[in-house]
């Protein structure tokens, strides 16, 4: 089993201990169609949202949540998103921005403290004593954030337009590909193995194959 599949029975899982059966199956399937507009695999969706649920995420937090950070991704890098997710999440835990979250932000493109000094009015300086005190929120870090990605903000609409460049497109491709080939084997989007479907049908033959050699040794 690889490290993908890993991730996506982890998230399975864990999104059935926040939701109910077809409450979990319809967030899987939703962040199936997320993916395909997004320049981003479904595999580090699934992975990103994991991440998120595990952290004190409630499930119908992660599309909204995803969204907001892979627009900021978009437009500092991609390959940024898990190191967003962990800052993001790490203040949300805690409550309130500090210092090494502030950081971690910085260091991946994101001029966080600016952002929040632009939206209180404060100066730069003042705005580093207030994280410092301890006195800058989730939900003001969620704030700026939110309004940095919507309609006139510096992030808005970027995952829209990488997921229409080639690499985008490729990986759009990869992704109705394997749900493609799921659908064909009998396996639903949260990974039920659908009754009658080949999958199903091959397992059943295995096993009785199986059972068969047990009795001729």
């Amino acid at each position: 089993m690889g490290k993908a599949d890993v991730a996506y029975n982890k998230l399975t899982k864990t999104l059935w201990q926040y939701a109910q059966a077809k409450a979990a199956e319809k967030t899987l399937e939703d962040l199936a169609r997320f993916a395909k507009k997004t320049p981003f695999s479904l595999k580090d969706l699934r992975q990103n949202a994991t991440s998120l649920l595990g952290m004190g995420f409630a499930a119908e937090e992660l599309l909204p949540t995803l969204d907001m950070l892979g627009n900021i991704s978009a437009g500092v890098g991609t390959h940024r998103l898990p190191f967003l997710t962990l800052a993001l999440s790490q203040v949300r835990t805690a409550g309130k921005l500090t210092g090494n979250e502030l950081r971690q932000f910085s260091e991946n493109g994101v001029p966080l403290l600016e952002m929040l000094a632009k939206e209180s009015g404060k100066s730069m300086e003042e705005m580093r004593d207030a994280v410092t005190n301890g006195s800058v929120s989730f939900e003001d870090v969620q704030k700026v954030l939110k309004k940095a990605t919507s309609q006139g903000g510096k992030f808005f609409g970027l995952m829209e337009n990488q997921s229409k460049t080639f690499g985008g497109v490729l990986s759009n491709i990869g992704d109705t590909w394997d749900i493609v080939q799921a659908k064909l084997l009998g396996v639903s989007v949260a990974g039920d193995v659908k009754k009658g479907g080949l999958f199903d049908i091959l397992t059943k033959a295995a096993m009785k194959f199986l059972n068969l050699l047990k009795k001729l040794m």
